[in-house]
């Protein structure tokens, strides 16, 4: 299975985890992860928020929206590069 299927599969078993309940923090932390993988850094930073709400002491909550942050960072950068 690509990586891209298995973020795929993973965003939507999040999403029907939501659906039952839309403060479930593992399953946000998970849609996230899905969403990062999928190259979708706002959208993933959105839902890591969340969970910080919910629960601020979350498992490696903190370091894994650096390294979303750092990677939105780095898409917009190489953006503004290839448009100069």
């Amino acid at each position: 299975m690509s990586e891209e299927a298995k973020a795929l599969w993973l965003l939507g078993v999040c999403q029907r985890r939501l659906k039952e309940n839309p403060k479930d923090v593992d399953a946000l932390f998970c849609k996230g992860v899905a969403l990062a993988k999928m190259g979708k850094f706002k959208e993933s930073i959105m839902f890591l928020n969340k969970v910080t709400l919910i629960s601020p002491k979350y498992p490696g909550i903190d370091l894994f929206k650096t390294r979303v942050y750092d990677a939105l960072e780095q898409k917009i950068s190489s953006l503004l590069d290839t448009d100069m």
